[in-house]
């Protein structure tokens, strides 16, 4: 359950050049190790990269994701966010599993990291599925319109539907 993870966390490298106020790629990659040495090269042009976050999202799949978002710091690169969470969900939808992810990038309150009323919710569905196994309340996706990512714009395929037929 990444919580305003930030450029490093969920925002879609490539994405993360284009929106004004995020954190440059440089900066995130001297902050966090787990990026790796290898990351560095890629810092001034992620467009080269071989994989992006919403592979990483796609990886998840089908196991249950609740990613929640803040687009009120332009420095956490919530467009680039929601762009990497609709476009790992769509492996979720080509595993039939769609109801598996929930985004949530919809609050009131802008301070980082804070307990949020909206997040509730969500959050409950989430234990009750996953961790209780008492629940199955579908994901849900609430993108906020102040920071909302285009997938069109990214990507020009079709998500199969995986049937698990050779």
């Amino acid at each position: 359950m990444p919580i305003e993870s930030g450029t490093a966390g969920l925002p879609v490298y490539r994405g993360v050049p284009g929106e004004g106020g995020a954190q440059p790629l440089s900066r995130a990659y001297s902050e966090q190790p787990w990026l790796g040495d290898a990351f560095g090269s890629f810092t001034g042009d992620p467009a080269t990269l071989p994989v992006d976050t919403h592979e990483i999202v796609a990886m998840v799949a089908p196991r249950g994701l609740f990613i929640m978002e803040n687009p009120h710091i332009d420095w956490l690169g919530a467009r680039s966010g929601s762009v990497a969470a609709l476009g790992g969900a769509e492996v979720y939808k080509a595993l039939g599993a769609e109801s598996n992810i929930s985004y949530w990038s919809d609050i009131q309150d802008g301070n980082h990291c804070a307990v949020r009323s909206e997040w509730k919710a969500p959050l409950q569905q989430n234990i009750r599925k996953f961790l209780l196994r008492t629940g199955n309340d579908p994901g849900v996706f609430r993108v906020s319109g102040k920071k909302a990512g285009n997938l069109a714009e990214w990507r020009n395929w079709q998500t199969p539907i995986l049937t698990g037929q050779p």
